[in-house]
């Protein structure tokens, strides 16, 4: 118990570490899964579409835009 007076989270040096591996595990695992929806949502419905019957996120902002300033 002497060991964990100096911490502030009240973690042993080795405690500590671990946590932090699966901390850094966790996130790039939530990193993956946020890329890998972001791609599928882009391949359904591209955001910046130059296509004139796909309208893409710029087009729908901009039209948003337009009418509610209108």
């Amino acid at each position: 118990m002497a060991d964990r007076q100096g911490s502030m989270t009240g973690l042993t040096e080795e405690e500590a570490i671990e946590f932090n591996k699966w901390m850094i595990r966790g996130t790039i695992i939530y990193i993956i899964f946020a890329i890998a929806a972001h791609y599928f949502v882009w391949a359904w419905q591209p955001w910046f579409a130059n296509d004139p019957g796909n309208f893409g996120l710029l087009e729908t902002v901009t039209n948003t835009a337009q009418t509610l300033l209108s």
